[in-house]
């Protein structure tokens, strides 16, 4: 019940221990250390302090695979062949949803065995790698 302007290092780190304590992930962490160093940073203009709070490490996962027989059944499931063909691209070519969305057919160059991605994270248009068995399935779903 103090204001943030007369606590001092110690402070903050006895609260962001208090929040890990409380069974805060290390996301929740990470948001309370940039809303903390904003304040110190910029709103009280006290950037010695903001510049010691130590970044929380974040664990990045690896999303998982499939195996050949689970994409069979994934596949198999989706009746309709426009959704399964979104469906078979987006993991083929390991597009994201909004990325396969926007997908034309002119983006699909077969000769040279790229898709490319316009305006995908970040707004930053890409290539990705086109494989045979992708570009035999959207054949057939072209004819």
């Amino acid at each position: 019940m103090k204001s943030p302007a007369l606590l001092g290092e110690a402070s903050i780190k006895e609260y962001l221990a208090h929040v890990q304590l409380k069974g805060a992930g290390p996301e929740t962490l990470k948001m309370n250390v940039a809303g903390l160093k904003f304040l110190y940073g910029v709103t009280l203009d006290r950037p010695k302090v903001a510049a010691r709070l130590p970044w929380p490490k974040v664990p990045h996962k690896k999303p998982d695979v499939l195996s050949g027989t689970e994409l069979e059944k994934v596949l198999s499931a989706v009746t309709s062949p426009v959704p399964a063909m979104a469906l078979l691209t987006t993991y083929g070519a390991g597009l994201r949803v909004s990325e396969a969305c926007r997908l034309r057919a002119e983006d699909i160059d077969s000769k040279r065995g790229l898709i490319h991605v316009r305006l995908g994270k970040g707004g930053k248009d890409r290539y990705v790698m086109l494989s045979e068995r992708l570009l035999v399935a959207l054949r057939a779903y072209w004819r």
